[in-house]
C-alpha cells in the first residue's frame, strides 16, 4: 500500500481523502494492539521471569507482613514486660506474707505428730512385746537371741525416734513369723 496515486487515485484524492488517514490510523493502532499482544503471549510463555516475579512479589508481601509483626511485638513488649514483672511482684509478696503462716502449721502439725507417737510408743511397746514373747518361745535359741536383740533396739529407738519403732517392730514380727512357720513346716 504506498501513497502513490492510481488510476482511481484522483478519485481517492478529492472524494475521500480521509478514509485513507482513517486506514492509516486502524493501520497503526491495530499494529500496536497486535505488539502489545505479542508481548502479553511472550510474557505469559517465559515462565521463568514469572516465576522470579511472583517470587518478588511473595518477597514484598512476606516483608510486610514480618514488618508488621516486629512492629506489633516491639509495641507489646513493655506492657507484658510489666505485666510480668507486676505478677512475679504480686506473687513474691503472697510468698513472704504465707511463709511464717506455713511455717507455723508445719512445725504444729509435727509437733503434734511427735507427740503422738511419743504417746503412742509405750503402747505400741506393749503390744509388740507380748507377741514377740510367744513367737520367741516356738523359735529356736540364735532366732530368739536375734529377735530379742531386734526387740531391745526397737524398745531403745522408739524413744529417740518412733518411726524407727514401727519399722523395727515390723522387721520383728516378719522375722518371728517366718521363723515359726519355718518350724512347723520341719514337723
Amino acid at each position: 500500500m504506498s501513497d502513490s496515486p492510481t488510476a482511481g487515485g484522483a478519485e481517492d484524492k478529492k472524494g475521500r481523502p480521509d478514509d485513507r488517514q482513517e486506514l492509516k490510523a486502524d493501520i497503526e493502532q491495530t499494529r500496536e494492539e497486535l505488539g502489545e499482544t505479542v508481548e502479553a503471549l511472550a510474557a505469559k510463555a517465559d515462565v521463568p521471569a514469572r516465576v522470579r516475579g511472583k517470587a518478588a512479589q511473595l518477597r514484598e508481601q512476606a516483608t510486610g507482613t514480618l514488618g508488621t509483626l516486629t512492629q506489633t511485638v516491639r509495641e507489646k513488649a513493655p506492657q507484658l514486660r510489666e505485666q510480668a514483672t507486676g505478677t512475679l511482684g504480686t506473687l513474691t509478696q503472697t510468698v513472704r506474707e504465707k511463709a511464717p503462716q506455713l511455717r507455723e502449721q508445719a512445725t504444729g502439725t509435727l509437733g503434734t505428730l511427735t507427740q503422738t507417737v511419743r504417746e503412742k510408743a509405750p503402747q505400741v511397746r506393749e503390744q509388740v512385746a507380748g507377741p514377740v514373747a510367744k513367737v520367741g518361745q516356738a523359735v529356736p535359741e540364735p532366732a530368739r537371741r536375734t529377735v530379742a536383740r531386734t526387740g531391745r533396739q526397737a524398745t531403745q529407738a522408739a524413744g529417740r525416734r518412733p518411726g524407727a519403732l514401727y519399722a523395727a517392730a515390723g522387721v520383728c514380727a516378719a522375722a518371728g513369723l517366718w521363723l515359726w512357720r519355718r518350724g512347723r513346716r520341719r514337723r
